[in-house]
């Protein structure tokens, strides 16, 4: 009887605390659809299967080399921006995104300078 009390308090426990560390974790914002630049240089595309348009920027510009470009936004980290991999290949480079709203997001560099404001249309 003893044991089965505690096999009870045991699985209580554990689903307790699996409930409570899901409702914590934060589902990562929706990326996908169209966004407009801030800076004149147009639309943006990013697809539910991770391609991406005009994402990809060199020295303040967007470069498109040709090939598929490819958006991969990772985790929340602990200052509230998202990593985000932009790779044409064989450019790759990571970004901090900045989500302000559902439509609006920041993109910056790895230093934390803005590089284009976005604005889902």
């Amino acid at each position: 009887m003893r044991r089965l009390r505690i096999g009870l308090i045991a699985l209580t426990i554990t689903v307790v605390a699996s409930a409570s560390m899901s409702a914590c974790s934060a589902s990562r914002p929706d990326f996908t659809g169209l966004w407009q630049a801030d800076d004149g240089s147009g639309l943006k595309t990013v697809e539910a299967d991770g391609r991406c348009t005009g994402m990809y920027y060199y020295r303040g510009a967007p470069l498109d080399i040709g090939g598929v470009m490819t958006c991969t936004l990772g985790d929340r980290s602990q200052d509230g921006d998202y990593l985000l991999v932009v790779r044409q290949p064989p450019n790759e480079i990571t970004y901090r995104l900045r989500f302000e709203g559902d439509d609006n997001a920041v993109l910056l560099d790895g230093a934390g300078a803005e590089i284009v404001a976005l604005t889902r249309q």
